[in-house]
């Protein structure tokens, strides 16, 4: 459920610092929100062992109260940063990750095609567009992985015309890697970051980032996905 103003206090201190052994001493994190209305100011502080100091200060407003999972989220200057209320330490929202077990025809077009029409409906459930995925593209011959030792890749990029862009790659790895071919198929441009990688026959994994009020959303187009 999202809720509106007023929002609930926001205010907090308290220092996320480590004992770190190469810096032979305490890194302090001290982090403090101050509130204002809508408005929510955040400083941040430290330093590595009396090294590195740092003091920075960012501003922000509350955005949503999401009040059955005890979360506020953030804007302005504090966008992707959500308020945890039963912590109530301030963190950043990174990737959501779900885990899936591919399919045998993992490798083949019909699958491939399955794969970018999930990330454009993970987006449009994220707010983006619906949109039907283009039939994708012949693999072109492999080549050496610029980025991983003894593999072959094959890599394919469709334009779609609101401006975003699926890319997608195929990899066979060495025998030295124990892993089976791979597949990763990216949408860039939409709501959120979100890509499909499937690292081996056992194992795949959806990613995207996009709005934390939506993500019920996405998990249910990925839910979908799984069970047809």
């Amino acid at each position: 459920m999202v809720i509106g103003v007023p929002s609930p206090d926001l205010t907090a201190s308290y220092d996320d610092g480590y004992f770190d052994k190469d810096e032979q001493g305490w890194c302090a994190r001290n982090v403090e929100l101050t509130q204002l209305g809508e408005r929510v100011m955040v400083r941040r502080w430290g330093d590595d062992n009396g090294l590195r100091v740092y003091d920075e200060r960012l501003e922000g407003t509350v955005a949503a109260v999401l009040a059955d999972r005890a979360l506020v989220v953030l804007a302005g200057g504090l966008v992707g940063y959500v308020f945890d209320l039963s912590t109530r330490r301030l963190s950043m929202r990174g990737h959501t990750t779900r885990e899936f077990t591919p399919p045998m025809d993992y490798l083949e077009s019909a699958y491939h095609a399955r794969a970018m029409q999930l990330l454009l409906d993970i987006d449009a459930a994220l707010g983006g567009p619906v949109r039907t995925a283009p039939h994708p593209p012949p693999w072109p011959a492999p080549i050496p992985s610029p980025t991983c030792a003894g593999a072959q890749e094959s890599a394919t990029a469709i334009a779609l015309p609101d401006g975003t862009g699926l890319n997608s790659m195929r990899r066979t790895l060495s025998s030295d890697h124990g892993l089976g071919p791979q597949l990763l198929v990216e949408l860039r441009g939409g709501q959120g970051a979100t890509q499909l990688f499937v690292e081996g026959p056992d194992r795949g994994q959806v990613l995207f980032a996009g709005p934390i009020e939506r993500e019920p959303d996405a998990d249910a187009v990925i839910e979908r996905w799984r069970v047809t």
